[in-house]
C-alpha cells in the first residue's frame, strides 16, 4: 500500500488518466477516485485516505477540468456524476 508523496503522485497519475478517458466513461469524484485506486491495490483504507485538504483539492480541480466543456450549472454537475458513477458501478460489475 502506498502512502505520503508516492500516493501523493499515484493520485495525480490516476486522475489524468480519468481526464482522459472522459466523463462519460470515467466520472471524476471522490469516491469513484478511491475505487479504482483500491481495486489496483494502490490504498485498502477507507474513503477518508483522499480527505486530505490537498488532496480534495486535487479531486475538485481535476473534476472540474473534466465537466469544463459540458457547460453544466453546479447543481447539474453534482446530478451528473452521480449518474455517471451509478451506471460505471453496473458497468464495472
Amino acid at each position: 500500500m502506498l502512502r505520503g508523496k508516492q500516493l501523493d503522485e499515484v493520485i495525480e497519475q490516476e486522475l489524468q488518466m480519468m481526464l482522459v478517458e472522459g466523463f462519460d466513461k470515467s466520472p471524476i469524484s471522490h469516491k469513484s477516485l478511491h475505487e479504482r485506486l483500491t481495486a489496483k491495490g494502490y490504498i485498502s483504507g477507507g474513503l477518508s485516505t483522499l480527505s486530505s485538504s490537498d488532496r480534495k483539492k486535487l479531486i475538485s480541480l481535476y473534476l472540474s477540468e473534466q465537466i469544463s466543456p459540458l457547460n453544466l450549472k453546479i447543481k447539474e454537475k453534482q446530478l451528473q456524476e452521480k449518474k455517471k458513477i451509478r451506471l460505471w458501478k453496473m458497468h464495472v460489475k
